[in-house]
């Protein structure tokens, strides 16, 4: 399996990674807005340590496979952040495609926070948008 490092490396990403107190703060912003009605219904901001399986368990929405990816290759090309699904490692990114983090616990966001890609080990991929 591919690190994201070497992703961003095949698709010429300029990325950086961010200090863990940045980081987690990039994190804890992209929870509150992407994941709150998890944390509103279970007590916590994951199902069973994970983000992406509340969209997987569809307590939340999203946009799934061919469908979700379409979407998200659809998007115009901004800068954002790449966060490791623990939130442990964030970077800052840029590029002109959205990288492809297939299999990986990984999750991209738009700096302008509008929609999210949100990718797991068991190889689901979830579009989505905040939720009001």
């Amino acid at each position: 399996m591919k690190s994201i490092e070497s992703i961003f490396i095949e698709n010429e990403i300029d990325y950086s990674p961010l200090s863990r107190k940045e980081g987690f703060s990039i994190h804890h912003d992209w929870l509150e807005l992407f994941a709150w009605k998890v944390k509103e219904q279970t007590g916590k901001y994951t199902i069973n340590g994970y983000v992406w399986e509340a969209y997987w368990s569809r307590l939340m929405s999203s946009l799934t496979g061919d469908d979700g990816m379409n979407e998200y290759r659809s998007k115009d090309s901004e800068d954002y952040y790449v966060i490791y699904e623990n939130g442990e490692t964030v970077f800052d990114c840029s590029g002109a495609t959205w990288p492809n983090l297939f299999r990986l616990e990984a999750i991209v966001v738009p700096k302008s926070k509008t929609w999210s890609m949100v990718f797991s080990h068991e190889e689901t991929v979830h579009y989505v948008e905040p939720e009001t």
